[in-house]
């Protein structure tokens, strides 16, 4: 078994062995339970550790690299870019941390 990612959040790695396991790649979770547990421990075993077997490993990064760059897509518009408010759909500006039309607002 390889190690392919570490999570300090139990139910991040659980979402991304569900999204594996869609793909056909089986998956474990080491550690999930002690961290639960024991919150503070986390943080000197790695957290939750997402394993695959050997064989599975490359399928495993693909897919993994797939989700980050969909994480960094949705996360970062380009400069410049208007985005849409998450309240109400209007537009902001890309340096808005505040929806001109509802008043709802977010921290970057």
């Amino acid at each position: 078994m390889k190690t392919v990612a570490n999570f300090l959040r139990p139910d991040e790695a659980q979402l991304l062995k569900m999204g594996l396991a869609a793909c056909g790649v089986t998956s474990v979770l080491q550690d999930e339970n002690i961290t639960q547990l024991n919150p503070w421990r986390m943080w000197a075993m790695d957290g939750v550790r997402l394993q695959v077997a050997d064989e599975d490993l490359e399928a495993a990064q693909i897919f993994l690299d797939q989700e980050r760059r969909a994480k960094v897509d949705l996360k970062s518009p380009a400069e410049g870019e208007a985005m849409n408010c998450l309240s109400c759909g209007g537009e902001m500006a890309d340096a808005q941390t505040r929806c001109p039309a509802c008043g709802w607002s977010y921290e970057v």
